[in-house]
């Protein structure tokens, strides 16, 4: 991750709200602070990391959305933007689908 080697998982724990927001937060060693937060009813997630343990990334900014067939998640695409060291910033997309 981050232009290192494989991560292995990471686990980061979160709270559902009456209004339907699932907030998580954390420290990991591979994303340093991240907070995130998924709304149920719109569908749209997005969170930052800071302090990003890495010598190569400062920090990462992430949106998109979860979409849903039939009531279950289908897949996530999520946008994100790095701040890179020592300058500059890279952007790139993930897509998440599940596997049945």
């Amino acid at each position: 991750m981050f232009g290192g080697g494989p991560s292995g998982s990471q686990t980061f724990t979160g709270a559902i709200a009456s209004d339907g927001t699932l907030t998580l937060a954390g420290t990991s060693p591979v994303f340093g602070n991240l907070s995130a937060t998924y709304d149920e009813n719109t569908g749209l997630v997005s969170g930052t990391a800071t302090a990003v343990p890495s010598p190569n990334v400062d920090s990462m900014f992430f949106s998109g959305a979860v979409t849903s067939t039939g009531g279950q998640p289908h897949s996530v695409v999520l946008s994100y933007t790095l701040s890179l060291k020592p300058s500059g910033t890279a952007q790139g997309s993930l897509t998440l689908s599940l596997v049945p």
